[in-house]
C-alpha cells in the first residue's frame, strides 16, 4: 500500500526470510470428549459450543448472532461469514433448534449471546474463556475454533459428505460466485447436518450420556 501511495520505492521486507512453522494436525474432539461436553456443559456455554459444533461457525460469528438470524419455521440459520462477507444459510438440526428454543425462554434481548460490540478484546475474552473451560473438563489443547475443525472432520472423514457441501456450509468454498443458493444445495446441507447430529447423538449414547446430559 505504501508503494502504491508513492511513500516508498520498494518493500523493505522483501528480502527478509520467513520463519518456517511446522505444520500440525488440527485438533479435533474424540468421541469421549464429545460425550463429555454433552454431560457437563449447561446454559450459555453449552449452547455456544453446540452452535459451533453443529454449524461450524467461527467464534465471532456465533457471538454476533441475533434471534432474527434464526428462522424456526424453516429450520435455518443465516449469517454473514466474517472472512468473506458472504451470507451463508445452514439448516438446523432438531436437537439444536430445541436447545435454541429452550435458551430463548431465558434470553430477552435481540442478541443471543453478546450485546457488546464485537471488538478484538471481547472475542479474545471469550476465546480464552472457552480454552480454559475445555481444559477444566480435561480437554487439553482445544479451542473454540477447533469445534469448526471437528465439524468438518466428522462430515468428511466419518460421514463421507462431499467437500463441496462442507465448503458451502463453512464458507471455505473456492467456487466463489459459481456456488449459488438453491433448494438442492440446502437439501444437501440439511442431509449433512442431520447426519452429523445423528452421529454425535450415537456417540453420546455409546458413552452413556443422554441428550439432556444425564447418565
Amino acid at each position: 500500500m505504501a508503494i502504491k501511495a508513492g511513500l516508498i520505492d520498494k518493500n523493505p521486507c522483501r528480502d527478509v526470510k520467513k520463519v518456517k512453522i511446522p505444520q500440525t494436525k488440527d485438533r479435533i474432539l474424540s468421541d469421549a470428549e464429545i460425550a463429555l461436553l454433552f454431560e457437563k456443559l449447561q446454559g450459555k456455554d453449552r449452547l455456544m459450543v453446540f452452535v459451533g459444533l453443529f454449524t461450524g461457525m467461527r467464534l465471532n460469528e456465533v457471538l454476533g448472532l441475533k434471534w432474527q438470524n434464526i428462522d424456526f419455521g424453516k429450520g435455518i440459520i443465516t449469517f454473514q461469514a466474517s472472512k468473506t462477507g458472504k451470507f451463508i444459510t445452514i439448516p438446523l438440526s432438531q436437537l439444536l433448534m430445541d436447545e435454541l428454543r429452550e435458551y430463548q425462554t431465558t434470553c430477552t434481548g435481540d442478541h443471543i449471546f453478546e450485546e457488546r460490540e464485537l471488538k478484538h478484546p471481547v472475542i479474545v475474552e471469550y476465546s480464552l474463556r472457552f480454552t480454559g473451560l475445555f481444559k477444566g473438563l480435561g480437554i487439553h489443547g482445544f479451542t473454540f475454533h477447533n469445534l469448526r475443525h471437528t465439524f468438518s472432520s466428522i462430515l468428511q472423514g466419518e460421514l463421507g459428505i462431499g467437500a463441496v457441501v462442507v465448503q458451502g456450509i463453512t464458507g471455505h468454498s473456492s467456487l466463489g460466485m459459481l456456488q449459488k443458493y438453491s433448494h438442492s444445495d440446502l437439501n444437501n446441507k440439511k442431509t449433512a447436518i442431520d447426519s452429523l447430529t445423528g452421529h454425535v447423538l450415537n456417540l453420546t449414547k455409546n458413552n452413556g450420556i443422554s441428550k439432556t446430559g444425564t447418565t
